[in-house]
């Protein structure tokens, strides 16, 4: 085990990451994207209410931020930049197939301030829509809830997220959701995963689990037969949930007898791919919580990452894009954006193109206007 200051350097399977260096050129080009140049990487505390000024005293939000090669990484020292508070606590994670350039501007660019407050892992490889990606990001949580066990809520966010309002306002929303004790899962009410209700997962020989009714609000097969719900990756998770998850006996019984429910769902998937995708990584959290004594907790609010998924205004060849993952912000986004920021609190995906310019016009025409 390394020094949990330092980067890890085995994956699940103990097997040693490449530590071969990034191409010094390359890495000199990164550490001087133009995105950079105007930005104070001191990470000074900026607040302009009292009000909040006050709660941050008494409340520590976590931030759970998932690196996975560039196109994040870039966007991430701008992300951090933007959200720092010495009160508040961030565990960053870098994926473990990511390029060494990846891993060598974020040392470069955050672990170099050596912040008691942030934390940077290398620990799991995480595959979209897989349950790699669940597990990784329920570990993730526990490593945060590990570290900075002050931390009243626990946020889950992507590198190429960017805040849609200003830190002040930001805050004093999640201070809010502190106060009302929520945790926030989807915007919408969550309903039963109908995964399981095609004929071949009625099937019992080919599935392991199967809905007894159209609507799929009874199940077979899953842990007491209970219900598997849909959400979203990107949860803001409470204290008292969290603990409930990894200390409390019957918390730690539910998460590994789920965990072992999703692992055995996609075994199934592997074996037999006509199934379709589980989408593990967007039911997990949802389930636990939908199955825990937190069930009243979830409230049904568009808070989290505000993302757009049709109408793409530009697509990059090689990159995934819609159905499989929202698209690429522009400059023809901003009216979107502005309009939800009422409701939410990030957006993405900015990518490195885009980064300078399209965070400025968000600063001045959406930021501006919570002053």
């Amino acid at each position: 085990r390394s020094n949990e200051n330092q980067f890890f350097i085995f994956n699940q399977t103990n097997k040693k990451i490449n530590q071969n260096h990034c191409n010094k050129t390359e890495l000199d080009q990164l550490l001087n994207h133009e995105a950079y140049k105007n930005i104070n990487f001191t990470f000074q505390q900026t607040n302009n209410n009292n009000n909040n000024n006050n709660k941050l005293e008494k409340y520590k939000i976590a931030y759970i931020i998932l690196t996975h090669d560039l196109d994040t990484a870039i966007p991430l020292i701008i992300l951090l930049n933007e959200i720092y508070n010495t009160n508040n606590r961030y565990l960053i994670h870098i994926d473990m197939k990511a390029d060494n350039c990846v891993v060598e501007l974020i040392n470069e660019k955050i672990n170099a301030y050596n912040r008691s407050n942030i934390k940077i892992i290398q620990k799991y490889s995480l595959d979209w829509g897989t349950w790699n990606l669940a597990y990784g990001q329920l570990k993730l949580v526990e490593n945060c809830f590990n570290f900075f066990k002050e931390s009243d809520c626990y946020l889950l966010i992507n590198g190429n997220s960017f805040p849609l309002v200003p830190k002040h306002e930001l805050e004093a929303r999640l201070f809010k959701l502190i106060e009302l004790q929520a945790n926030v899962v989807t915007k919408d009410a969550i309903p039963p995963m109908n995964y399981f209700n095609s004929e071949q997962h009625r099937k019992k020989r080919i599935a392991p689990s199967y809905c007894l009714d159209n609507n799929c609000t009874k199940l077979k097969f899953t842990p007491q037969n209970k219900i598997v719900y849909f959400g979203r990756q990107y949860t803001i998770l409470t204290k008292s949930f969290v603990t409930w998850l990894f200390t409390n006996s019957r918390g730690v019984k539910s998460t590994l007898n789920w965990s072992n429910f999703f692992f055995s769902i996609e075994q199934y998937h592997l074996l037999y791919p006509q199934l379709g995708l589980t989408y593990v990584d967007e039911t997990f959290f949802a389930t636990l919580l939908m199955n825990s004594p937190y069930k009243s907790s979830i409230i049904q609010l568009p808070v989290g990452q505000y993302e757009i998924w049709e109408d793409c205004k530009v697509y990059f060849p090689g990159k995934h894009r819609p159905p499989t993952s929202p698209c690429f912000l522009t400059f023809e986004n901003i009216d979107q954006l502005k309009s939800n920021s009422i409701d939410y609190i990030f957006t993405r995906k900015i990518v490195p193109i885009y980064l300078l310019n399209l965070t400025t016009e968000i600063k001045q025409k959406i930021h501006s206007l919570y002053t």
